[in-house]
C-alpha cells in the first residue's frame, strides 16, 4: 500500500499543490463531482476560497454556473470544510480525446497478480479490492511507458 501512496505523491500531488490543491484526489474524482460537465471541464486552481474551473468554451461556463451553488457544495463536502466560495472560470483546451470517453483500459493478468501480491496485508476488503484494481492500472501505465520510451 505505501508503494502505491508514494506512487500518487510523486505523480499527481506536486502540481495539485502548486495549483492550490491539498489533496490531489479532486482531479481524478473531478468527474465524479460534476457527472454533467466532467468531459469538458476541469479543475483548474483553487486560491483564497476561489476555485477557477477550465472549461472547453463559454457555453460549459454558463451551463457550469448555473449549478454553481450545487458545485460548491459537492466539492465543499469532498473536501470535508467550505474551501470554495465562490466559481470563475478560464478557457482551456480540452483535446478531443478528453472530451470523448476513452476506451477502458484493462489490465493484464501478470499486471492484477503484481497488484494482489502488494495488497494482500490490506485488511479491509473493499479498500484491498479497491486498491488491487488502481494498481493493476498503474501496472499497466508503467508497461506502455516503458514500450514508448
Amino acid at each position: 500500500m505505501q508503494q502505491f501512496a508514494n506512487l500518487m505523491n510523486k505523480k499527481i500531488r506536486p502540481e495539485a499543490r502548486k495549483r492550490g490543491f491539498s489533496e490531489a484526489q479532486i482531479f481524478m474524482q473531478w468527474r465524479k463531482l460534476v457527472p454533467e460537465f466532467g468531459d469538458w471541464s476541469s479543475p483548474h486552481r483553487l486560491y483564497k476560497g476561489t476555485l477557477t474551473i477550465g472549461v472547453a468554451s463559454s457555453s460549459v461556463a454558463q451551463n457550469i454556473q448555473m449549478i454553481a451553488p450545487q458545485l460548491m457544495s459537492r466539492v465543499n463536502s469532498f473536501f470535508g470544510y467550505e474551501a470554495v466560495t465562490k466559481i470563475k472560470f478560464t478557457n482551456q483546451y480540452m483535446p478531443e480525446n478528453a472530451r470523448h470517453k476513452k476506451k477502458e483500459v484493462k489490465p493484464t493478468a501478470a499486471a492484477k497478480k503484481k497488484a494482489v501480491k502488494r495488497c494482500e496485508n490490506i485488511r479491509d476488503k473493499d479498500l484491498r479490492t479497491s486498491l488491487e484494481k488502481l494498481g493493476a492500472l498503474v501496472e499497466m501505465d508503467e508497461l506502455m511507458k516503458k514500450k514508448v520510451g
